[in-house]
């Protein structure tokens, strides 16, 4: 367990001895004296004497940002993968909140006959926003006001919004959350491993993950000041604070989401608070098909009785309900939360009622009102102007972009596929042309993207040929075997007896073989049905093989990816009997893909033999695959190439289907078999788009015309490019998709008409002239580029976020993690700047101050720097996390430096 003393924040000071109480008093009052004339600007050293917890409140400290599993594509069409899993984060600390800026509002107050009155607390005209500034995301929070409880012990709730919260099954709407406490499992080697007792890894939404001290307890991995103690007895939690108050998480099975059996425990709910003299908080649940919901929220109880408060939430049915096993059991979300009533004995005192509407894919459920009212004595309503929020939308269209020319063909003149490939190879997020063909040594290229166009890379070298000179397959696929984020190179050739992992070399010089790697099967000759996916969600690619020759070959094998650097295990039990073939020597229409949005792979096959449609979906429950007869696959896929291409054209994270067909003469001239399906995220499939049509380019002429599918720009939209020679044709385009990466959140208007715009950027495309700023980071995050406020009172201010230095922590193939950018520019309208650099656990930037970084302080500033709209440095601050050590806290002005060194001295326990 990592605890760390930040050497800035008062709680370090008073763990000091008392010898040394005068001198740091002394050096306290010259720091006051030195600050005073610049107190505005070093928030950053600010903290809390005591934490909400240490006060009894319920205010979890996180909002859950649970990211999709990367998943490689079966083939080069696939599109850009979403960013790899963190394995260990399920729910990363919640982003600081701006101080109260006094706005003024009107108040609405409430009671109950003589005994009780309350008022609400001033909501600021300017609204309560934020960016994460570690991960780029806009965070927004709407506290709801109830009244006090008893000695401070009462459940503090909020609706938290995250945009880089993507999971499909939120109660208050995508990218939404309730801060109601909980506890989970951590997918970390795999949902088939998620209830083995050996291998358990636990987050608490109080302190991020946990790590075992010895049988049954419990701390948090990275200790930040709170010193919660956790006990696991009996499948039920049982969290102390400092102060003796008591959490209980999942006492009695209605406060655990589990499976019918109640033997798989994935969630432990709080059930109750309770201080020492006590006082207490209970929560009561409502469960149904999987799902748990807050139900009720009893406070100011004492001994045997609940008291008079109570928090009542509402819950209303929805239609993006699609069934997910995420948790290795099916889980139905087919409800969410739609008021919110504050209660005094009974009676309704203040209530929040939520209004939805739809995402880009026409179901999915975005919240974009809050309404709050209030009831007096004689039962009076008083009901304030909803708050409102607008998401944005994605454009259905493409432009040729004139300046960006691919530097290759895919096709050549002959019609033979030149072995070109896109595939992100240098951990950029920027897709790259690697090309192996055995026409010749000279057909062995990796093109960079630049951003801007592909540069021939010198130094690049492809140990393999991927085609023959007459463009056969040599059995070489690309794929990230270890989770490091760059692309490995595995061949598998049962002719030759070849099965060779080669792991990115991740320094521009290419692959290297691995031979601790045994790759357990073959691609080719010709097509052996082989395919990978990542199978049981762990980040990790697996190996899938399905081929079939009647009364001959029936092979049906899956491979999963043992994460230790050796290879892969065929599985005799789990993920077995495949449900579908791939191949007979061809295509039989099976592909994979996540179809219901839950990081899982399932199987879609369409099929036809001239007379009937055969349209199957396969979904993954975890440990094997079922058919889901709710499900409807819209096209055929095969046999052969019927121009269908499994892709998220509209970039809202679920897969889509497109066919893009032309040949003549029948049905499909005149683009009559083009189709564009979107994802409707409701456990029933895709419905037609034409609004997409007419298509770009199409996949399939009566040949390969030479189109792909790609981020080719790195905003996180897929393009399309095409390269394609056949009789001198000379075709190297780039459309790329106009508009932006639909449902995240951009509008705010609050009850008093204060407004909030947001404007979002791909992490890959900040930029300080041609210079990528995020260059080791390859996979794109949507960020907060800019956030636009207007108090409702003429006061408008602007400011602009600039986010360098992204970085992919990787230590193993389960110990790896998003660590967030290095150093975050925030500009105001004034042109005044703040540079705040950040750990993460990468290596230490000796020269701008920083100490010792690990990846336990990944995400907390280490130095801020300030400067006025004229631009000289008017003060930067270091900041130190550790134990047993002088820290010295440097505050730099434009005429001089001033030091203080504080002796911090920390226990073994970290306090």
């Amino acid at each position: 367990m990592k605890h760390l003393a930040q050497v800035s924040s008062v709680s370090a000071l008073l763990g000091v001895n008392k010898k040394s109480f005068s001198r740091l008093a002394l050096w306290a009052l010259i720091f006051v004296f030195l600050i005073t004339s610049i107190a505005p600007g070093i928030a950053f050293a600010q903290s809390q004497v005591s934490s909400p917890l240490e006060r009894g409140e319920t205010q979890e400290g996180g909002v859950s940002t649970n990211t999709p599993a990367v998943h490689a594509p079966a083939d080069q069409e696939q599109g850009k993968a979403n960013p790899p899993s963190d394995p260990g984060q399920g729910k990363p600390a919640d982003p600081t909140l701006p101080p109260d800026d006094g706005g003024q509002v009107e108040t609405l107050s409430a009671g109950a006959g003589e005994a009780y009155t309350y008022d609400r607390d001033p909501v600021k005209a300017s609204l309560n926003i934020n960016t994460d500034a570690t991960t780029g995301a806009f965070t927004y929070s709407f506290p709801l006001t109830i009244p006090p409880g008893r000695n401070g012990m009462q459940p503090s709730l909020a609706l938290n919004y995250h945009s880089q919260d993507l999971r499909n099954d939120n109660l208050v709407g995508y990218g939404w959350s309730l801060s109601i406490p909980s506890i989970e499992r951590i997918v970390r080697k795999g949902v088939d491993k998620l209830y083995d007792v050996t291998d358990e890894y636990f987050t608490s939404s109080l302190s991020g993950e946990l790590e075992k001290i010895s049988a049954g307890n419990y701390g948090p991995k990275v200790e930040n000041g709170d010193f919660l103690k956790y006990q696991f007895s009996s499948n039920i939690w049982t969290v102390t604070n400092k102060k003796g108050t008591v959490y209980a998480f999942g006492p009695a099975a209605s406060s655990r989401q589990d499976d019918s059996s109640g033997a798989k425990i994935f969630k432990w709910m709080i059930q109750k608070i309770q201080d020492t003299n006590g006082n207490y908080v209970r929560y009561e649940y409502f469960k149904d098909a999987g799902q748990i919901y807050p139900s009720k929220i009893y406070y100011t109880g004492n001994g045997a009785s609940d008291g008079i408060f109570e928090i009542e939430f509402l819950r209303q049915t929805r239609n993006d309900d699609a069934t997910m096993y995420a948790t290795g059991f099916p889980v139905t979300t087919s409800y969410r939360i739609n008021e919110i009533q504050a209660k005094v004995s009974g009676i309704w005192k203040r209530k929040y009622v939520f209004g939805y509407s739809t995402g880009d894919n026409g179901v999915r459920s975005l919240l974009i009102s809050i309404t709050e009212s209030g009831q007096d004595e004689q039962l009076v309503t008083t009901t304030l102007p909803a708050t409102t929020f607008s998401y944005s939308q994605s454009t259905r269209s493409w432009t040729l972009e004139e300046g960006l020319a691919l530097p290759t063909y895919f096709i050549d003149t002959n019609r033979v596929n030149t072995g070109a490939w896109l595939e992100e190879v240098n951990g950029d997020a920027f897709v790259d042309v690697v090309q192996s063909s055995a026409r010749g040594s000279t057909d062995k290229k990796v093109f960079l993207n630049t951003s801007t166009g592909w540069t021939l890379a010198s130094g690049f070298d492809i140990p393999e040929y991927f085609l023959s000179s007459d463009g056969g397959d040599y059995g070489v696929r690309l794929a990230d075997v270890n989770g490091d984020g760059f692309a490995d190179l595995l061949k598998g050739d049962d002719f030759y007896d070849i099965a060779k992992v080669y792991l990115n070399n991740k320094n521009n010089t290419g692959w290297t073989q691995n031979t601790s790697y045994s790759l357990p099967d073959y691609f080719v000759p010709g097509d052996t049905g082989a395919r990978i996916g990542d199978v049981n969600a762990d980040g990790l690619v697996d190996i899938l093989r399905a081929y079939i020759q009647i009364n001959v070959i029936d092979i049906n094998r899956t491979y999963l990816n043992d994460g230790d650097g050796t290879g892969w295990s065929q599985q005799a039990a789990n993920y077995t009997p495949l449900p579908e073939y791939f191949s007979n020597g061809q295509g039989l229409g099976s592909l994979l893909m996540d179809v219901n949005g839950d990081g899982l792979v399932d199987f879609v096959h369409g099929s036809s033999d001239g007379i009937n449609q055969f349209r199957r979906v396969h979904i993954n429950q975890g440990a094997g695959w079922a058919q889901d007869a709710a499900y409807s696959f819209p096209e055929s896929i095969g046999p052969g190439d019927n121009g269908v291409r499994l892709v998220d054209i509209n970039g809202d994270g679920l897969v889509d289907v497109i066919r893009g067909h032309v040949y003549s003469p029948g049905p499909c001239q005149d683009g009559g078999c083009n189709k564009v399906y979107i994802n409707k995220g409701d456990g029933t499939g895709w419905v037609e788009d034409p609004a997409y049509l007419p298509l770009p380019e199409v996949f399939v002429d009566g040949g390969d015309p030479g189109t792909r599918l790609a981020d080719a720009n790195g905003d996180g939209l897929v393009d399309f490019l095409r390269g394609y020679d056949h009789l001198g044709a000379n075709i190297r385009r780039v459309k790329l998709h106009d508009g932006v990466v639909p449902d995240l959140l951009t509008n705010i208007t609050s009850h008093t008409s204060a407004t909030t715009a947001v404007t979002y950027q791909s992490s890959a495309l900040y930029k300080n002239g041609s210079t990528l700023l995020n260059p080791q980071l390859p996979f794109t995050v949507q960020t907060a580029k800019q956030i636009v406020t207007n108090d409702g009172r003429g006061t408008v201010a602007t400011t602009q976020y600039s986010y360098e230095g992204g970085s992919y922590y990787y230590n193993t193939p389960y110990d790896r993690k998003f660590a967030g950018f290095g150093k975050v520019i925030e500009t105001d309208n004034a042109g005044n700047v703040t540079k705040t650099f950040y750990h993460q656990g990468n290596t230490t930037d000796t020269a701008n101050g920083e100490f010792n970084d690990v990846i336990s302080k990944r995400g907390k500033p280490y130095r801020v720097e300030r400067y006025d709209n004229s631009n000289p440095l008017k003060l930067y601050s270091l900041t130190g996390y550790l134990c047993n050590k002088s820290v010295h806290l440097k505050l730099t002005f434009s005429d001089s430096s001033r030091f203080i060194s504080i002796p911090v001295q920390c226990s073994d326990r970290g306090n």
